[in-house]
């Protein structure tokens, strides 16, 4: 834990945070110095694509793809024999400049990460340009420099609409979440309430540096909290689903993709740390939600119980459909998807959903029928993205969200506050189970259309090659009968 008595580290905690970059120089690009040689060319193309590999990495995207975007730009402006490394903190780039024997490296620590799909997409779409070679380098630092945004001051507030416009936009999510798990009117607007408070504290904190464990703590027990309020003014209602909303809204849907991916591409330190991430997360959810809880129960209060009857696949074809399509719009708007797209990602939504009913009524396990729903709704968003010709994330991973473990957490947490501790620790593990065969079902049709592109292209050369091959075989035979 870090002492606050210590003044020096006091001051210097923000910059390590990522809160304040002011103290020891901004993260934006270096000014750009007067190239009159190879080697000062060669530096200020490395810290570009540095520059552009945090862009890429902080806003979502897998650590290979983050490599494979570096080397594009260390390749495009004449940096030569590369190597690049990505790990989940920093990006790092070796590359010599034109003629040049001594190595120039760099490295770059990722402060900014936070999902947002828009941002993402227009440093990929730079990326194409740089190497479809439509930019110069002077070009390509000017359109890169208006990409990252900088980092709000330690207790600086946002303008107003964007503060409540985000605190109202996780209510929303919350509030489909809920419906989403048998909740009414009512209920729902309770977990609305208790998702803006929730959002509250833990954006609060943000600003002050607080670490994630403690934010998403935090931001569990509102809902834990109002849940018990309104089984005790309303005990007929479903409050349990707002306890359940408030977990999916929590739950790290991206990291664990992330992570699957990286461990799939061989990035394995970058996926251990992702994995870990995703643990710390859906541990501080749990551990928010479940002192509530067990403070209730411990004080002889009574706590909301699941329905055992499971719901029919049916009942998701009226309210609790378009319930799980608002769930994904409302996840697609908070990675700023753009709004062109909310349309394709709340069908998919939905989609999603209801092939995971069906198979959970044909007695497919929770794991199976989430990775096959996860397989499903990755499918149609790597259509929807090879016609738009950009990345598949904006669509699979807001579509993929109503499929998120809230009920199993819901579950184990209920065990555990009636101190069966084995069935509690067995629901947390089958909830990782779930959210991994989530993430494993997205990545694996990733990796599924990479290699099938893959093959058509090692295909297609084949078959471009074989009819130079036969020409020269002839033009190799008529000569030889011409000499005989």
């Amino acid at each position: 834990m870090p002492s606050i008595s210590l003044p020096w580290l006091h001051h210097t905690l923000p910059h390590v945070r990522g809160l304040d970059s002011s103290r020891y120089g901004s993260r934006k690009l270096r000014a750009e110095r007067q190239a009159d040689n190879a080697r000062q060319r060669a530096a200020d193309a490395l810290d570009l694509a540095l520059y552009i590999g945090e862009l890429i990495a902080g806003n979502g995207a897998s650590a290979e793809e983050t490599v494979a975007a570096v080397l594009v730009i260390a390749d495009a402006f004449g940096l030569e024999d590369c190597d690049s490394d990505v790990t989940l903190n920093a990006v790092e780039l070796t590359g010599h400049a034109a003629g040049d024997a001594v190595p120039l490296m760099g490295k770059r620590i990722i402060q900014h990460r936070k999902t947002d799909f828009a941002n993402l997409e227009n440093t990929q779409l730079l990326v194409q340009d740089i190497h479809d070679g439509k930019l110069t380098l002077a070009q390509a630092r000017t359109a890169a420099a208006a990409l990252l945004p900088e980092p709000e001051l330690p207790g600086a507030l946002r303008p107003w609409k964007r503060r409540y416009a985000g605190h109202a936009l996780v209510g929303f999510i919350a509030a489909a979440a809920s419906v989403l798990t048998g909740a009414t009117l009512g209920v729902a607007l309770c977990s609305l309430l208790a998702a803006v408070t929730g959002n509250w504290i833990s954006s609060s904190m943000a600003r002050y540096g607080v670490p994630a464990f403690y934010r998403f703590a935090l931001a569990a027990i509102p809902a834990a909290a109002v849940a018990l309020v309104v089984h005790a003014v309303w005990p007929g209602a479903a409050s349990q689903s707002i306890v359940i909303a408030g977990v999916l809204v929590l739950l790290p849907t991206m990291a664990a993709t992330s992570a699957v991916q990286d461990s799939l591409a061989g990035h394995y330190l970058t996926a251990v740390a992702r994995l870990l991430e995703t643990l710390t997360i859906f541990a501080s959810v749990v551990l928010g939600t479940g002192l509530v809880l067990g403070l209730a129960t411990r004080l002889g209060l009574s706590v909301p119980t699941l329905p055992s009857v499971r719901v029919a696949a049916s009942t998701y074809l009226d309210w609790r459909l378009a319930a799980a399509a608002f769930f994904a719009v409302g996840i697609a708007a908070r990675y700023k998807v753009a709004p062109r797209k909310w349309p394709a990602v709340g069908l998919l939504g939905l989609a999603g959903v209801v092939v995971y009913a069906e198979l959970r009524e044909l007695n497919f396990s929770p794991i199976a029928a989430t990775g096959i729903a996860a397989v499903a709704v990755a499918i149609g968003g790597h259509v929807l993205a090879r016609r738009a010709r950009t990345s598949a994330l904006p669509w699979v991973i807001p579509a993929a969200a109503p499929l998120l473990p809230g009920t199993l957490v819901y579950k184990a947490l209920y065990a555990v506050t009636k101190s069966d501790v084995l069935e509690g620790m067995t629901g947390m593990l089958r909830a990782l189970g779930v959210i991994l065969a989530l993430a494993g079902g997205i990545s694996a049709v990733g990796e599924t259309v990479q290699f099938l592109r893959r093959w058509r292209a090692v295909r297609g050369a084949a078959r471009a090659e074989a009819p130079a091959a036969a020409t020269t075989v002839v033009v190799a035979s008529e000569t030889a009968g011409i000499r005989g």
